[in-house]
This record gives C-alpha cells, structure tokens and sequence, in this order.
C-alpha cells in the first residue's frame, strides 16, 4: 500500500465522523440527550442526520479523491467506517442497544453515498482537466 494511501485510509473515517458529528453539535438544541450512550454526540448526529452531514459528505468525498489514488468507493465507505465501530462499541457497553443493528449498517451505506458521488466527481474532473 502506498504511503498516501495508508494516511488517507487513516484520515477519510476521520473526517467521514466529522462530517455527520459536527452539523449535530452546531444544530442540536440540546433537548435530546443519551445519557445512556457511550457517544451521545454520534447518535444524535445519526438518529438527526442534516443535509448538512450530507453537503460535508460529498466534500470529504471530492476532496480526499482528488488528492488520493483510492476508488471512489472506497473513499464513500471509509467516510462512514467509523459509524460500524461505534455500533459494536456500544453494543458491548450495552447489549440492549441497537437491537436493530444490521439496518443500521443499511443506513450507514445509504449515508456513504454523497461522499461516493463526490469522489466520482473528483475523479471525472481530475481525468479531464488535470
């Protein structure tokens, strides 16, 4: 694996958590609250996911393609590789949360897809004008 590679592969989930936790930690008013949870945070991003997650999604996407040789999906699914980990975390924590868990991960990858049309855009663009 290559050294740009291996950092984006490191820095994509990163930045995919980012993308879904921040607009909840700037449009949240505070009324809903897991004290139950290991990542309140990360919950309410995912159980209150704005347009915003989704516009810094496709960002993640364009950006880190752009500047990597990885697919286009592997860029959308590393955006959201962080969100099965948390889901584990937590069901080990507590084994009576995410009962639902595996449609969870349906939504997880519908959440990757504004980070894959990003990257394939990045890709198209990059082929044509550089």
């Amino acid at each position: 694996m290559k050294k740009n590679q291996l950092y984006a592969t490191v820095l994509i989930p990163i930045l995919g958590l980012l993308a879904i936790a921040v607009p909840a930690y700037f449009t949240s008013t505070n009324s809903i609250t897991y004290p139950d949870s290991l990542f309140p945070l990360i919950r309410l991003a995912v159980e209150k996911i704005s347009y915003w997650s989704a516009i810094l999604l496709f960002f993640t996407g364009f950006i880190m393609k752009f500047f990597t040789s990885l697919n286009g999906w592997k860029v959308g699914l590393l955006t959201i590789a962080l969100l099965p980990v948390i889901t584990f975390l937590e069901i080990i924590a507590d084994s009576s949360s995410h009962n639902l868990w595996p449609i969870e991960f349906v939504f997880y990858a519908v959440f990757s897809i504004p980070a894959i049309i990003g990257a394939w855009l990045s890709h198209f663009l990059r082929k044509k004008f550089f």
